[in-house]
């Protein structure tokens, strides 16, 4: 199910790249999550919802000979976004450190030299 909603998808968007899927599991329901850039949102879901409807009917017809339920949950990938917020975060917190570092021994040499 999962290869099959990324190929759909995948043939949807400009940027096939960032198109992932990720199955949960609730009790007895598959939940389906697709995660696209955030520019291709409008593709996927289409006018009035009416792509998404359909990816969900492909879904509900190839689940039916298993008797397994299933959902699809579309989100925006924020994840590139994230982990370079996250380095520069990172990067910003090394450089407090270093400079925390430095007073601590210019203060120290100070105290040594009086």
């Amino acid at each position: 199910m999962e290869k099959l909603i990324g190929f759909v998808a995948s043939n949807l968007v400009v940027n096939p790249d960032a198109v992932r899927v990720e199955k949960i599991k609730r009790h007895n329901l598959d939940v389906y999550k697709l995660y696209v850039d955030p520019s291709d949102m409008g593709r996927v879901i289409g006018r009035q919802g009416r792509v998404a409807t359909a990816i969900r009917a492909v879904m509900h017809a190839s689940a039916s000979a298993t008797q397994h339920r299933v959902a699809l949950d579309i989100q925006e990938d924020h994840q590139e976004e994230d982990h370079q917020e996250d380095d520069q975060q990172e990067d910003d917190q090394e450089d407090d450190q270093q400079e925390d570092d430095q007073q601590e021994d210019d203060q120290e040499d100070d105290q040594e030299g009086r």
